[in-house]
């Protein structure tokens, strides 16, 4: 078990064994950020990724050691480098409505 250094609800949990790291999202008042840390400590507490956009469900692609995940502002898939630089947006919808 990991005890992570934070107040904010943790979710979307992901784990690297080969790199040592867990990845995970946080909810706090106005801020969404997707995190990781060092699996064993839980310590070194790195900010990858943060909006004021509501992200839900990653996944860590290890092969190009990238997160994808759903950003429900403008229901996109996003995909963003593991250390943080290279958002690409992979797919989006955009709805119109008449009346």
């Amino acid at each position: 078990m990991v005890a992570l250094s934070t107040t904010s609800p943790v979710l979307g949990i992901e784990i690297d064994n080969e790199s040592n790291f867990i990845y995970w999202y946080e909810l706090t008042p106005g801020t969404r950020r997707i995190r990781r840390a060092d699996l064993l400590t839980g310590t070194n507490i790195t900010t990858i990724y943060g909006t004021s956009d509501f992200i839900f469900d990653i996944k860590l692609i290890k092969k190009d050691s990238s997160i994808l995940f759903t950003n429900r502002n403008g229901n996109r898939l996003q995909k963003i480098k593991t250390d943080g630089p290279g958002l690409i947006t992979l797919a989006s919808e955009t709805s119109t409505a008449t009346i």
